[in-house]
């Protein structure tokens, strides 16, 4: 176990393991799930017009 963890440590990229550091975990939210229609709702109704989301994440920290 130890080996494959080594491994996947010295291929992560470089802000992969900063945020492994800092013990939170990135989810790629998908068009269809609530959270992402919850962030592109919020930004049609504060008229950001000028921006187009492209990709929406969420952070999640592990509690100590």
């Amino acid at each position: 176990r130890r080996k494959i963890k080594a491994l996947k440590d010295k291929y992560l990229h470089p802000i992969d393991k900063k945020y492994a550091s800092l013990q939170c975990t990135l989810d790629y939210l998908d068009t269809s799930t609530s959270e992402r229609q919850l962030v592109e709702e919020y930004f049609a109704a504060v008229g950001s017009d000028s921006c187009e989301i492209l990709h929406v994440w969420r952070v999640s920290h592990k509690k100590r």
